[in-house]
């Protein structure tokens, strides 16, 4: 200790000197000796280094470490959570709390010469109280609430250690448990430039414990097990560099995105997914990949990884034994890098799910459990080997005997970016300015052979996003396409498709592009072949009723030998004279609606259909329409109940609640008011008839927007009993079923669809799981919901999943199962894979039923939605709706 004494006040002693000096100043140091060993010597008094093994000495007014003074000022400043508040206080550049350090009054705008520097001791620096019980609101001006928002320029956060470990910068919320919305600890604007953290972690432990050796008082407890958006920090400016930094979280962990210009070296991560930034610099990095898809998207020139070690422990293996880079998709570049997992069941490495026809992704030399691999599989499209291609030299070089990542390269932008001082090793190779990326754009997605044709034209990138001029660019189709398109090069970087097709279906084709250093590019043309005719009339349409309960389409077209694929919509009128009509029926996946079966809504009304002519070769013509004859009556109907697998359900807006008809709208209830960015008022299709992906399989519909809803209200009169049964699946594949926590499905049947009373089931993402959901009965009096049952926490929101209500006299029963098998973390948690729930109701008179889902669609408009495959609705015993 004594040593440290001599030392400070030495330190103190030259650092005023220095100083005096500059000031011109007359004292000689020896005069001042006495005096700075007097200060120095009662701020080393005071001071231990926390880590004694890798000490730094503080003196007050400057500190050293590994050797090295460094004189504390307005450029400088020190922060230190070991040192109590009457010490930190005594100094004008010393601070033992990070919100003071990193406030507006202790930061001034650095420079490239002279940065704003941070020099941060180990300890852990919580933003806010860890322990904090209250809710934090969006941040004034920003989409997210932050713990910090950090204006300076220049910016650099020095960890005084060579173990990131021993400095964090830590939060402790997430979305729905401590804040409202996606908790992002920083938020860091520089006005264009320059932040820099080197040797320190920035932690959420929101989801996971702080575990800190240094000083296990430290430690902190997660605050929740439930994985939740808990960030970390985002960026208004460029070059962002990291080094020997750790970043701690799971779902969106957000390192530090959105930079113009971002590298990492030599850090490390932990995340589930939607976490990495989509376009940045990755080198020597290692990553806990718990989520399939750590990048939800990546973007512009996409990532790229260098001598990265993916270590994939996905928590969810069993449902999806695959690691992906991406949710949606972008351009990834992979260097030298190693996969290692270590599951009992075959396991499998690709860059994302749906790559889309146009993916390009370059690799090599990539290992998977030491062996090499093609990421996707060989053959894979998507996948670019650049073993032997001079674009390799792009990412990575070899001169004078040695290897280089070609960051400078990547970087360098306008202004000569170098952090790894590799620019006269990459320029000396004649590797300083190499495009990585070949995009096509086209005037045309679809050609029609014989009418218009497609202009392709290529755009050549470096990854710094700088167009390149002048690259030579070959295109080419296979011998399978060249059967339904010529293509014509011009030399300059375009060419001319046209199509040739002269079969009935319409054909995808693809046309690649390449450059002489190895940059590939490919585009999907659907072509057609050459329009025909719609086909005209040759019988006139009629409606007829030829069996019990339906009513049949009849007419005759010009076919030839092609089938008929003409659009007919059913529509029901109050007149005779078809005023007013509301569509009831619709054609999809050109499959004509030949029938419709008559409703005990029709009753009193008289029935339309409207048909369009249309075969493969044509477009639909013009539509004829023809009503049956008579009102329809009770003696007509046969069917009791309602049966839909949504194929001919109509999925556009119908905003009129009427008896006897379906309400299709969207609608944000009071207790979701809070949400910004509902958009549901503006969709005219508020859900949408197709395909997705995940765990929806299959046809069926799926939400368009946020807050959609499907109401039906029977016909006029009182209703008894009745029961209510869903088969659906949830998008999610995990068993949390929505977007974020708060997010809900209402089903409700003996419901009055004018003042929205009733009862019925909820189905909640819950703060409590990230892997199951919360079922619970309800009920909605006058648009209000209560809760009338217990809380039931299950895993059985997923794949196939049944959902049966049943509602006799007092008493309200749900049933709710699914086929796919409980995984192995919900078993672990101990969820029941199924839901029983009953609760007692007073009896009512109404028949209708609602479904209301207030979650987000997520990415590609469906990866948060819930599919509808099948939907059937009892009325028990005689009433109204079973004349």
């Amino acid at each position: 200790m004594e040593k440290v004494k001599q030392w400070a006040a030495a330190g103190v002693a030259a650092a005023m000197a220095v100083s005096l000096s500059a000031c011109g100043g007359s004292k000689s140091a020896n005069e001042i000796a006495p005096v700075a060993a007097e200060m120095a010597s009662a701020a080393a008094g005071e001071y231990v280094p926390l880590n004694g093994e890798d000490p730094i000495e503080f003196a007050g007014t400057n500190i050293t470490y590994q050797g090295k003074t460094i004189p504390l000022g307005p450029k400088a400043i020190y922060l230190d959570g070991s040192l109590a508040d009457e010490t930190a206080d005594r100094y004008d550049y010393v601070y033992n709390d990070i919100t003071e350090a990193l406030s507006a009054q202790a930061l001034a705008n650095g420079t490239e010469q002279e940065p704003m520097t941070v020099y941060i001791a180990p300890y852990v620096y919580w933003i806010d109280d860890p322990e904090a019980s209250d809710t934090l609101e969006k941040t004034e001006g920003y989409e997210v609430p932050y713990g910090m928002v950090v204006d300076c320029e220049w910016l650099s956060l020095k960890g005084l250690t060579q173990d990131p470990d021993h400095v964090v910068l830590a939060g402790n919320r997430g979305q729905s448990h401590g804040a409202d919305g996606n908790y992002t600890i920083f938020r860091f604007n520089n006005n264009g430039t320059g932040l820099q953290v080197q040797n320190l972690t920035i932690g959420n432990y929101c989801s996971v414990d702080l575990n800190y050796a240094l000083k296990p008082e430290l430690n902190q407890e997660k605050r929740t097990s439930t994985i939740t958006q808990a960030q970390l920090a985002d960026l208004s400016g460029d070059r962002m560099f990291a080094e020997n930094c750790n970043f701690i979280s799971r779902l969106n962990l957000r390192p530090i995105n959105g930079g113009e210009r971002s590298l990492y070296n030599n850090c490390h991560f932990e995340s589930t997914d939607d976490a990495i930034n989509g376009n940045a610099v990755f080198v020597g990095c290692d990553f806990d990949f718990y989520g399939n898809r750590p990048l939800a998207e990546a973007t512009k020139t996409g990532s790229v990884f260098l001598d990265c070690t993916f270590r994939c422990v996905t928590l969810t293996v069993e449902t999806e034994p695959v690691q992906y880079f991406t949710k949606r998709g972008g351009a990834i570049t992979a260097v030298d890098c190693t996969y290692q997992s270590n599951f009992d069941i075959p396991f499998e490495i690709a860059w994302t799910k749906y790559p889309a026809a146009s993916l390009k992704c370059y690799q090599y030399n990539i290992l998977h459990n030491g062996k090499p691999i093609t990421i996707a599989g060989e053959g894979a499209q998507e996948t670019v080997d650049m073993t032997g291609a001079e674009v390799l030299k792009a990412y990575r070089i070899e001169t004078d005997g040695k290897s280089y990542y070609n960051t400078y390269n990547l970087l360098r932008g306008n202004d000569q970016w170098d952090p790894l001082d590799v620019k006269a090793a990459v320029t000396a190779a004649g590797a300083d300015k190499i495009p990585t990326m070949l995009s096509l754009e086209t005037t045309e997605d679809t050609i029609v052979s014989g009418s218009n044709e497609a202009v392709i034209s290529s755009k050549v990138q470096y990854f710094y996003q700088t167009e390149e001029t002048g690259s030579a660019v070959t295109y080419s189709i296979s011998d399978k396409d060249g059967a339904y398109v010529k293509l014509a090069g011009h030399g300059n970087g375009t060419c001319t498709i046209q199509g040739i097709n002269e079969e009935d279906e319409t054909k995808q084709v693809m046309v690649h592009a390449k450059t002489p250093e190895g940059l590939e590019a490919s585009l999907e043309l659907t072509v057609k072949p050459s329009v025909l005719e719609s086909p005209s009339f040759t019988k006139k349409l009629t409606v007829q009723k030829e069996k019990e309960g339906y009513l049949t389409a009849e007419y005759g077209l010009e076919l030839g030998d092609r089938a008929d694929q003409s659009v007919i919509s059913w529509y029901r009128s109050q007149d005779a004279a078809g005023s007013n009509p509301i569509l009831l029926a619709v054609s999809t996946q050109d499959q004509p609606k030949y029938e419709y079966r008559l409703t005990a809504g029709d009753i009193g009304s008289y029935l339309t259909a409207k048909v369009e002519p249309k075969h493969i070769r044509s477009y639909p013509g013009s539509a004829m329409s023809a009503m049956f004859s008579d009102k329809i009556t009770a003696a007509d109907v046969t069917a009791r109940n309602f049966h839909t697998d949504f194929s001919d359900f109509p999925v556009v807006r119908q905003t009129e609640i009427k008896p006897g008809y379906w309400t299709v709208d969207a609608f944000q209830p009071a207790d979701m008011k809070d949400y910004s960015g509902w958009k549901g008022e503006d969709t005219d299709q508020p859900w949408i008839y197709g395909e997705t992906g995940d765990g929806s399989v299959g046809m069926g519909i799926y939400q368009g927007t946020q807050g959609v809803r499907l109401m039906y209200t029977p016909v006029a009169g009182t209703y008894g009993s009745m029961s209510f049964k869903l088969l659906a699946d949830p998008a999610k594949i995990a068993g949390q079923g929505f977007g974020s926590a708060g997010q809900y499905m209402d089903l409700c049947l003996k419901f009055d669809t004018e003042t929205l009373t009733g009862y019925g089931l909820r189905i909640i993402r819950t703060e409590a799981a990230s892997n199951a959901c919360t079922f619970v009965l309800v009920r909605y009096e006058n648009g209000q919901v209560s809760y009338i049952s217990d809380e039931v926490l299950s895993s059985c929101y997923l794949t196939g999943c049944e959902i049966t209500m049943k509602a006799e006299g007092t008493k309200l029963t749900v049933h709710v199962e699914t086929q796919t098998p409980q995984l192995a973390d919900q078993a672990k948690d101990g969820y029941m894979h199924s839901v029983d729930l009953s609760g007692e109701i007073t009896e009512n008179g109404f028949g209708g039923v609602s479904l209301l889902h207030t979650g987000t669609t997520g990415s590609g408009g469906w990866q948060n939605t819930t599919m509808l495959h099948e939907l059937d609705v009892e009325w028990l015993g005689e009433n109204p709706q079973n004349p």
